[in-house]
């Protein structure tokens, strides 16, 4: 498994109880360290998302990006390569904070992405499992809207 922009950890006790290896991969050695903390990744990658995802075709089962893709503006190149990642019958399970057009670059430096935008790039790499309005995370103590999907590589 693959915790995509692991940042501190926080998935990671949660990923771990689906057994198997938990990887997990990150810009930021600061967050990286955090991580490390929590003792329940096998192995924590210092490197930009995409590049490692292109060296490991084929390698995970599952993908998890939680609060990751808020970073990316177009994902049509960042689709292609976590399907590339993801074995086949494996899943990829990511959030997004919503948006009523394709993609927008809000004022906290994140993007923002509309739902029906993430389908149509998914759709001829997954299929969808799941989808569901979450609260993302909080900013100045309110919830951001987001939407959780969970697709199964074809």
């Amino acid at each position: 498994m693959l915790d995509l922009g692991c940042g501190t950890g926080l998935a990671g006790p949660h990923l771990v109880a689906w057994g198997g290896d938990l990887s997990g991969v990150d810009l930021s050695t600061q967050m990286l360290a955090r991580a490390e903390q929590r003792g329940v990744y096998d192995a924590l990658v210092h490197a930009e998302a995409l590049d490692h995802l292109r060296a490991h075709s084929a390698a995970f089962d599952l993908i998890f990006a939680a609060d990751t893709l808020i970073y990316f503006g177009r994902l049509d190149a960042a689709m292609a390569v976590i399907a590339q990642a993801v074995m086949h019958g494996g899943i990829f399970a990511a959030s997004i904070e919503c948006a009523a057009q394709d993609f927008a670059i809000l004022p906290s430096g994140r993007f923002a992405h509309a739902d029906d935008y993430l389908l149509r790039l998914a759709e001829p790499y997954f299929e969808l499992l799941e989808q569901c309005p979450v609260d993302i995370r909080l900013e100045a103590n309110m919830p951001v809207k987001g939407t959780l999907f969970v697709w199964r590589r074809r």
